[in-house]
């Protein structure tokens, strides 16, 4: 098997990951028993990252869960630096567009919005150890204080069109 293009230090786990192409997109978390202690959003290649974000207390990543259709829902984790809001997603159900993507926001505008591709090493799916997405931020429950969940609307069907 073909060693991982995950972007995570070797001491993190991956909690997210897919390639874009060319590069890739990361979550990687450390752990302390079955809490993150840390958590951490990468972007680029294994030679190059070119951006990092690293949750905190003070500034936690953001998650919600939101119905595409009736037969699809969109997990998002996403953090908001310089103006911008990076947004992982993963779609969950039979009428999901796509499984999963990285999408760039610069207020109501999508900058980016790029699938993830379908490789061997593909997680695109965030791990139950980092939270339990429910139908609302109230049902959800985050399983470290580096991600809160907040009833937001981010647009998620400009990110999966249905049609």
């Amino acid at each position: 098997m073909p060693a991982s293009t995950a972007l995570c230090s070797p001491r993190q786990q991956v909690v997210f990951h897919c390639s874009l192409g060319a590069k890739s997109v990361s979550l990687c978390a450390v752990t302390n028993g079955q809490r993150a202690t840390t958590l951490e959003y990468r972007y680029g290649t294994q030679a190059k990252l070119e951006l990092t974000q690293e949750a905190s207390t003070a500034q936690p990543f953001k998650a919600m869960q939101s119905q595409l259709t009736p037969g699809a829902r969109v997990r998002q984790v996403w953090f908001d630096r310089g103006g911008y809001t990076y947004l992982l997603s993963q779609c969950i159900g039979g009428a999901c567009p796509y499984s999963a993507g990285l999408a760039v926001l610069q207020g109501e505008k999508v900058v980016m919005n790029r699938r993830c591709m379908r490789t061997a090493d593909d997680r695109a799916s965030f791990v139950p150890e980092l939270a339990r997405f429910g139908g609302d931020a109230a049902s959800s429950e985050a399983k470290t204080e580096l991600l809160v969940f907040e009833d937001m609307d981010l647009g998620v069907e400009r990110l999966y069109p249905t049609r």
